[in-house]
Parts: structure tokens; C-alpha cells; sequence
């Protein structure tokens, strides 16, 4: 099949929700094959990439590229009129209302400020900058559709599929106890990984990440879909076939497979470039305490049923 050249594929989901190994699963089929592993993140979408600044060397879009320098200075050029005109300014937001139920007159206001804060979008330099830079990264990458993946896009879908309306968005989901306790490990091995976490504000954070799928699935209907990391790892040819459809690509069984002379060996997270496994050794409570579990499940207790996902703190008791 001949995909057009602006259906890209962006992966988002709360950090630690295995977006990362499907980012690399989907960099082994056809269309997507780079030669080796990228698995830089661009973070462009997030509001602190400005392109305002002194400094447009940001290290996930050199990175991207990848690390093409002279291929990014070519693009810093292209983009010049636009750079120029967002000097000295400051950081734009453009947030997304999700319209609230039983309130016709807010409705009527979100879906009024939504409007407007896509017309502002479209009309943007940042918008521009963003469009090019992809097709920069098609270029140098020398790949037919491009594949991002930045965890906390998550909270931007919108301005991704305002600029390209025929991409497709993986939505990562997780056990949130796994995902807590993944984070807490990651950042005692990772100096450079920030557990931001506590109780409270993850089941905050994680509710509000299902208010906000809710809202974009449906908005967006067919361009976003749901993917349970429980499921892919558990059953890998049968979810990343039905990922496949959902690109419309061709399954192929070798993405599921890492030859030797791709690994690679990365402290934070040696499984990365490993076979994928069916379940992972559960060593939450080496980490999380029985009550710390048991308040992030009982305060995602309807989300947790809704998503078939186990309780913990009852097994353990």
C-alpha cells in the first residue's frame, strides 16, 4: 500500500505505560524501517518548545533527525521567517476545553473557545515550524511515514491532528500500579528521569488522562485508538496486528523480533531493545508501600473495572 506521506503516527500515554516498546516495534515494519532503533522523543508539540529563544538546538529534534546537524540547520533556515516573527514572545498555550455535561451554556462556551483556539493554532508560526520539520525528518530518516513518540502529547492531540488531520495516535494505557512503580524505579537508576509522582497527583493524573481520551476519541473517532500494554505484551502478534490494521500497514512478524546486531545496551532500561515478554517479575511492593497501592486503586477503582485490570492490594493481602 501506498500510505501518504503525511499519515504519521504519534504515540502518547502517561510516561511508563510501555510507549516506548511499541515505538520500537513499529520502527521494524516496512514503511517505518530506518536501519536502526531511533528512539528519540521531540517533544515539539509541548508549549516550552517555542522556537522563541536563543538557543533552537533542542536535543530530542537534533536527535530525531537523526543527529543531522547539517540537515537541521537547513531546516532552522527554512523556517527563519517564522523563528523571526516569534522572537521575544511569549510561550503561546493552546488548551482545549472539554465540553461539561448537563450545562448547555458552558457547552456552548467550550465548543466556542475550541473553535477559535484551532483557527488561532492553524494560523500559527509554531504550526509552520512543525509541518516542516517532519518533512525534514521523512527526508533524513529516509523512511515512507514517521512514527513519534512523546508521552505527554498526550495532552496536545489536538494540535497534532489539526496540523496533520490524516495522522493516526496510539494511545498507551497501564496497570497504575505498574506505572507508578515503573517510574519510581526508573528515576532511583536514572538521574536524569524525574518521579514527579506522589499519590495523589498521579490518581489525578491518571484520571485525567482517561477524561481526556474520552474527549478525544470522541472528537477524533477513527484517528486515535486505545492500546492496553497488559494486552501487547501479553498476546504481541494479535495487538500489533490490530495496530497494523489501524495504520493501515502490513503486518509483518519481524517487528516483534530484535536480531543481535540491533540491541542495544541502555542502563535505564536494559529490557528496551530485548525480546518482548509475556509478564514481566511483579516486585511492586519492593517499592510501593500495601497503602500507597491501596489508595491509587481505590481511587481508580471504575476505571480499573472499566479497562479489566487486576487488583493488587487484594492478591497481596
Amino acid at each position: 500500500m501506498t500510505p501518504n506521506k503525511n499519515d504519521h503516527v504519534f504515540i502518547v500515554g502517561i510516561p511508563r505505560t510501555g510507549t516506548s516498546i511499541v515505538y520500537r516495534t513499529i520502527q521494524k515494519l516496512p514503511n517505518f524501517r530506518m536501519g536502526k532503533f531511533n528512539l528519540w522523543e521531540t517533544a515539539i508539540f509541548r508549549d516550552n518548545v517555542s522556537f522563541s529563544g536563543p538557543d533552537l538546538y533542542y536535543p530530542g529534534l537534533l536527535g530525531y533527525l537523526p543527529g543531522e546537524k547539517d540537515s537541521y540547520d537547513k531546516f532552522l533556515q527554512s523556517v527563519k521567517t517564522y523563528t523571526d516573527t516569534l522572537q521575544g514572545r511569549r510561550n503561546k498555550h493552546y488548551r482545549i476545553a472539554a465540553p461539561p455535561s448537563g450545562n448547555p451554556l458552558r457547552r456552548l462556551f467550550s465548543t466556542a473557545w475550541n473553535n477559535l483556539t484551532r483557527i488561532r493554532w492553524n494560523r500559527s508560526a509554531k504550526s509552520e515550524i512543525i509541518k516542516t520539520f517532519f518533512s525534514y525528518a521523512r527526508q533524513c530518516r529516509r523512511v515512507e511515514r514517521i512514527v513519534e513518540k512523546t508521552p505527554h502529547h498526550y495532552r496536545h492531540v489536538h494540535q497534532i491532528l489539526w496540523t496533520f488531520p490524516h495522522a493516526r495516535i496510539l494511545w498507551m494505557v497501564r496497570h497504575p500500579v505498574d506505572i507508578i512503580t515503573s517510574s519510581i524505579k526508573r528515576a532511583k537508576i536514572d538521574k536524569n528521569y524525574k518521579n514527579y509522582w506522589n499519590v495523589h497527583n498521579f490518581v489525578t493524573e491518571y484520571r485525567n488522562s482517561f477524561r481526556l481520551f474520552d474527549f478525544y476519541k470522541k472528537r477524533f473517532k477513527n484517528r486515535i485508538t486505545l492500546v492496553k500494554y497488559e494486552d501487547f505484551v501479553g498476546n504481541p502478534a494479535g495487538e500489533m496486528g490490530r495496530i497494523c490494521a489501524f495504520l493501515d500497514e502490513t503486518y509483518s512478524e519481524d517487528a516483534l523480533v530484535v536480531a543481535e546486531h540491533e540491541k542495544f545496551k541502555w542502563k535505564p532500561d536494559p529490557h528496551l531493545s530485548a525480546d518482548i515478554v509475556k509478564k514481566t517479575e511483579r516486585k511492586w511492593q519492593d517499592h510501593l508501600s500495601l497503602e500507597d497501592a491501596g489508595k491509587i486503586e481505590a481511587g481508580l477503582q471504575d476505571l480499573m473495572k472499566k479497562y479489566n485490570f487486576a487488583n493488587y492490594v487484594d492478591s497481596a493481602k
